[in-house]
């Protein structure tokens, strides 16, 4: 429909005014060159943009503008005019990564298209001369370089005949470019992520080839430089380059597990090198942390991930201000359940290292899972806050970009506002804030039921986006993209189903507690008619039923025999108390519902014994089952003192010893944290029973 009504609406608007008077401004020429885009004309709306009058009055950098051109002229289909531009514009710079890509999608258009091998020489010619003008080979910008990879890949990718080109274009081999690369760029922190994606060029015998050259450099090369004192900090890089490549090859996984822990006390002994640089020093506990993270998860060795733990707050202390330590952190503390040191650590990272929604994703569960209601209340009403005021922020520069006339900046808001908007994370938080309040922290019980109600908005369940950036933390897996993906399409529809279940039982709660604008058609029918049928007791289960089921739901308390299992004795306790609690305020609801009813008969003429006895039992019944209700609050309470007489036994730990198969450095290292890490476990246990004692003798009654 835009392309047909709004926007040839849109082009007669913009000429009309053009054609009285002429342009004004840049963004003028701007949104007429947005309006024939949206067309499809778009040699039309490069032609506006290269005009003198445009150059004059654009703001818009020259290399910008230049390759906003190209572009256009790439979607026009020129494909020779493409390539006459981008040879020209690479001569003045030949760094610019957009440029070469222009320049590789027209040429393998053309050579597609190409009727004779004439036609497909020159193209070739072309581009040999432009990834082999003089000075690139030695050239120390990282684009020409990196040129040549892309253009052996793209030509890798194509199908026959095409794919046989290759063979003219003498640009050597794969694993020669990406040798030659890494040994000329390894100072640079982005040298890994520059050639990881070239990879896949590379047979096992090609990886191995280029493991070997980096390693006989860093043994020649790097270690004669350390000796003469010269910049140690590069010299890590290659190190920590070599490190990377071994475990996304898969060298590292395919050692012998003593050898992989050998490996990782050298890895530390990088970290320990007097005046080492913050950023490689992080970069290499991150390297040692996630081989024994990668110990725990596969081998379920929860010795390596104590020592992990131990390792990345000692980096945390010697970094302080390193973000990703801590986020690392984070995630690791999320597996034991320690919320005392995860809301410590969220409140010293930097929010211009990370973003406040990343932190929330973070923290998402832990504060309900761990019985801290008040913690989770205020974490969730501030991530409420966060996504309200970004929607503000968001609409004001949406305003913002058309009243400066910056019409390039609207798609791109307009697409934010409405991931904003849809945010499944957004819609979580209210509704975990919602249900967490009415439960533990609203004492009317209207109220209560108003809270859990929430608004009438629809909720588009099925349209909710997922904006959580799940590699905000570094990672050094294989197919890590894929692996992304994966988790987030399982873990998305998983948390969409939680927070959708979460959401009906909230406002099936409120509604039959009357909350407003819960009418009766929100109510249901069958409540409705047990309500006028005098049959609201078969809303409610039988006494016997709910003491089955509780037991059921809290069996007696097991000690296991792996560390940290005290925490899934408090997650299991924290549900029972969030089920006991809402149990309790749908049969005070349903009472004063059924009670409410009894007082308007009484006012109404008696009519016979028989609805008065209905009403009494009813009563009665409800009254049972808060003494149940009462009766598995007692039951909580004594398994949080066998829970906390637990975790006060001193012939019991539930942290893991330290390896004995450390070095005396390292093992200093581990000791000098081991005591802080420990106590911060157990005071967080401790911290979760007293929170969840707290609610329960104040919440069950």
């Amino acid at each position: 429909m835009g392309a047909k009504m709004f926007y040839p609406l849109a082009a007669r608007m913009v000429e009309n005014h053009v054609t009285k008077y002429g342009y004004k401004a840049g963004a003028e020429i701007e949104l007429h060159a947005m309006v024939l885009e949206g067309m499809n004309k778009f040699a039309e709306a490069e032609e506006l943009l290269g005009t003198e009058e445009s150059r004059s009055l654009l703001s818009t950098p020259p290399s910008f503008l230049m390759a906003r051109r190209i572009a256009l002229l790439l979607s026009a289909g020129r494909h020779q005019t493409v390539i006459d531009r981008t040879v020209e514009g690479l001569k003045i710079d030949p760094d610019d990564w957009t440029l070469w890509k222009l320049l590789f999608d027209s040429s393998f258009e053309l050579l597609r298209k190409a009727e004779d091998a004439g036609e497909q020489d020159k193209i070739l010619n072309v581009l040999m001369e432009a990834v082999n003008a003089d000075g690139l080979s030695t050239s120390r910008l990282r684009g020409p370089h990196l040129a040549r990879l892309e253009l052996i890949g793209r030509f890798t990718k194509e199908d026959e005949p095409i794919r046989s080109l290759l063979g003219k274009m003498n640009l050597g081999t794969a694993i020669d470019s990406m040798i030659n690369y890494v040994l000329r760029f390894y100072a640079k922190p982005c040298c890994y992520n520059d050639i990881v994606q070239y990879l896949w060029l590379l047979n096992d015998a090609n990886k191995e080839e280029l493991i070997d050259g980096l390693k006989e450099f860093i043994d020649s090369v790097i270690h004669q430089r350390e000796q003469a004192g010269e910049d140690s900090d590069a010299n890590c890089w290659a190190v920590i380059m070599n490190e990377r490549l071994r475990r996304t090859i898969g060298n590292i996984d395919r050692m012998p597990r003593e050898d992989r822990r050998r490996h990782v006390q050298l890895i530390i002994r990088g970290i320990l090198q007097p005046n080492r640089e913050q950023l490689a020093g992080t970069a290499l506990a991150q390297l040692a942390a996630a081989i024994l993270w990668n110990e725990w998860r596969v081998h379920d060795d929860w010795q390596s991930f104590y020592e992990m733990i131990l390792l990345l707050e000692w980096t945390s202390n010697e970094y302080p201000t390193d973000p990703f330590c801590k986020l690392v952190l984070c995630r690791g503390y999320a597996h034991i359940g320690c919320m005392y040191r995860m809301v410590a650590l969220t409140r010293a990272l930097d929010i211009k290292s990370v973003q406040r929604d990343t932190l929330g994703y973070i923290m998402f569960p832990m504060p309900e899972l761990c019985g801290r209601f008040n913690v989770g209340i205020v974490h969730y009403t501030e991530m409420v806050e966060v996504y309200e005021q970004a929607e503000k922020e968001i609409s004001e520069a949406l305003i913002g970009a058309y009243r400066n006339g910056a019409f390039m900046q609207v798609p791109n808001l307009v697409e934010l506002a409405d991931k904003m908007r849809r945010s499944a994370m957004s819609v979580g938080a209210n509704e975990l804030h919602r249900y967490l309040s009415a439960l533990f922290a609203i004492d009317n019980i209207d109220e209560a039921v108003n809270t859990l109600h929430g608004n009438d908005d629809t909720i588009e369940w099925d349209l909710l986006t997922d904006n959580r950036d799940l590699s905000v933390i570094p990672s050094f897996e294989r197919n890590i993209k894929e692996e992304l993906e994966d988790i987030r399409r399982d873990t998305q529809q998983e948390f969409v189903d939680m927070t959708r279940l979460r959401h009906y039982l909230s406002q099936a709660i409120g509604s039959a507690g009357g909350a407003k604008g819960a009418g009766p058609e929100e109510l249901g029918a069958d409540i409705v008619s047990a309500k006028n049928a005098n049959g609201l007791a078969a809303m409610l289960p039988a006494v016997e039923q709910l003491e089955k089921d509780w037991i059921a739901m809290v069996p007696p308390l097991e000690r296991k025999m792996y560390p940290f299992f005290i925490q899934e004795e408090i997650i299991l306790s924290s549900r029972a108390l969030q089920s006991l609690a809402a149990c309790q305020l749908l049969i005070k609801v349903l009472e004063r519902l059924g009670g409410c009813r009894h007082n308007t008969t009484e006012n109404a003429p008696r009519k016979s014994k028989s609805t008065n006895t209905s009403k009494n039992e009813f009563t009665m019944h409800c009254e049972a089952l808060q003494a149940t209700l009462r009766n598995g609050a007692a039951r909580l309470s004594s398994r949080l003192n066998e829970i906390e007489e637990v975790l006060k036994e001193n012939a019991f730990s539930l942290v893991p010893k330290i390896g004995t198969d450390w070095n005396e450095e390292l093992s200093e290292l581990f000791a000098s944290q081991n005591m802080v890490v420990s106590d911060r476990v157990y005071k967080s246990y401790f911290n979760s029973c007293a929170d969840i004692r707290y609610f329960l003798e104040h919440s069950i009654v």
